[in-house]
């Protein structure tokens, strides 16, 4: 988890507000297609991106 974190933010609130309106949902279903069209093996191993 270390190299998957923020090392600075000039605008907190700003981050706070985009934070807020991510869908883990939507997002989860975004990665699963880039690893679809990008990683072949994925489809393979019968698994979510997660």
């Amino acid at each position: 988890m270390m190299d998957n974190a923020f090392i600075g933010i000039d605008n907190w609130s700003k981050a706070q507000k985009m934070s807020d309106n991510l869908s883990v949902v939507k997002l989860h279903r975004k990665l699963n297609a880039f690893a679809e069209k990008y990683c072949p093996v994925h489809q393979a191993f019968n698994q979510q991106y997660h």
